[in-house]
């Protein structure tokens, strides 16, 4: 597999949390989440109602029932599915309970748990590790211009959402739909 250039990520088993089962097709969409964190920041600067607000935020912005759906039923097609996002650790079992064990991700790439964050090319190379395909088989979704382009740079293609307007995620999940032959 060819993978983009830059410092060699190698995470251990509690870095990314990995639900999938083998699948049948090299196809990976990659759903990087709306910006909940603009910058890393401190765990000693958060307190309960912040990290609260934080996890109310994530989930506000991305439990999207359309998008969900359509989550599951690419996941049913034996696609991976990983979701990408910069969050912080206090989110990580909420998001696994709410995503991955629902089934409608295989995998959940969180930059608090992995030390690096979207758009570093490092964070890009650990989710292709995770997708173990190559670039070119992978589909990243995401709202920001400078994440998608880091995507292309890395050989994905990319499909831009802004998961706040109901038409672009309208727009977003079509083109993943006609992508995957749903």
């Amino acid at each position: 597999m060819s993978t983009p250039s830059g410092p060699e990520v190698q995470p251990d088993a509690t870095d990314v949390v990995d639900n999938r089962t083998a699948a049948t097709r090299c196809e990976v969409l990659i759903v990087g989440w709306e910006g909940v964190l603009t910058e890393p920041v401190s765990l000693t600067e958060l307190d309960h109602e912040v990290v609260d607000e934080v996890i109310d935020r994530i989930l506000d912005t991305v439990d999207r029932p359309d998008m969900i759906e359509l989550l599951h039923q690419l996941r049913e097609e034996d696609i991976l599915v990983i979701l990408a996002l910069n969050s912080i650790a206090e989110a990580q079992e909420v998001l696994a309970t709410r995503y991955l064990d629902t089934g409608a991700a295989s995998a959940l790439v969180n930059s608090a748990m992995v030390g690096h964050r979207l758009p570093e090319s490092a964070f890009l190379e650990l989710c292709l590790e995770v997708a173990d395909c190559s670039p070119d088989a992978v589909l990243f979704v995401h709202h920001d211009e400078a994440t998608l382009a880091a995507a292309r740079r890395a050989g994905m293609q990319t499909i831009s959402v802004e998961q706040t307007r109901p038409s672009s995620v309208q727009s977003a999940i079509e083109t993943i739909r006609a992508r995957f032959g749903q």
